[in-house]
């Protein structure tokens, strides 16, 4: 059955989302509300995408940002997209690169994700995953042998701050990066540095306390914030942005990433 997805865009000859060079794909729609996201345009769910009413037992949400219209959405077919993918295999096989599904968040449409997932992975495509990791856990191992590669972003720690600046906990986040480490699934741990919001010494210090407890995922990567997602968040109108952060200087970032390495993990900054 070929499936009907949502996306915003296809992006060719990409560098930084994986090996090699890459063709990444992003899915509109996003369950998170972070209000510094450089792809806004991305954050508007779909109706057919729309979650049902958290059940008993979900992890708390919070209010969600304003959230700016998809002007760029398109409604695919499984095979659409696919053709799009096939035509750079060349580059793939000469780099070691291959598609990476990115967003948005790309488990908010599941079905649609899995059955492109397994085609490429059909024609040998090198397929990675670059998500947030908010889905129910027993949604989530399933996907755990889908891909080559896992980019798994991991924004707050602590639940309280976690669901403050992007609107949901972070409780099935951090127990699908448990799966993903005993599973021994190929992750990379991608870690926003937000000034004023996650970089403090006591907020770094409890993160790589709680990621030295993960046996086999020990590479992370500090990403830095920055602002260049701005003309962006202006062109679509959105007002809820007034926190505008600094960017982090080097020191700021050497600082977090020794405090990080007392863990035990290999820390690189940026992508």
């Amino acid at each position: 059955m070929d499936l009907h997805g949502c996306i915003f865009d296809i992006a060719r000859f990409a560098l930084h989302d994986g090996t090699g060079i890459r063709t990444t794909v992003f899915f509109q729609g996003c369950p998170l509300s972070c209000f510094w996201c450089h792809n806004p345009e991305g954050r508007a769910i779909p109706d057919e995408c729309r979650p049902a009413e958290p059940s008993h037992g979900d992890p708390p949400t919070a209010g969600r940002a304003e959230t700016p219209p998809a002007p760029r959405t398109r409604r695919v077919r499984v095979g659409d997209v696919l053709a799009e993918i096939e035509r750079d295999r060349l580059f793939y096989e000469e780099s070691g690169g291959g598609v990476t599904f990115s967003g948005g968040e790309p488990l908010l449409q599941l079905d649609f994700l899995l059955e492109l997932a397994g085609q490429c992975r059909r024609k040998s495509i090198h397929t990675t995953l670059d998500t947030a990791g908010y889905l129910e856990p027993e949604r989530f191992v399933p996907l755990v042998e889908r891909f080559d590669l896992f980019l798994y972003d991991l924004k707050h720690v602590d639940e309280a701050p976690h669901l403050e600046h992007t609107g949901v906990s972070n409780r099935w986040i951090l127990e699908n990066l448990r799966c993903l480490d005993r599973s021994a699934a190929p992750t990379i741990l991608r870690f926003p540095l937000l000034p004023g919001l996650n970089d403090d010494v006591g907020h770094l210090k409890r993160l790589s306390e709680a990621l030295s407890g993960l046996r086999r995922i020990r590479r992370l990567s500090i990403l830095p914030y920055h602002r260049l997602g701005h003309h962006k968040v202006r062109s679509l109108g959105i007002t809820d942005y007034a926190l505008l952060l600094p960017e982090p200087g080097p020191e700021d970032l050497e600082r977090a990433r020794k405090l990080l390495e007392a863990g035990g993990l290999s820390v690189e900054i940026g992508a």
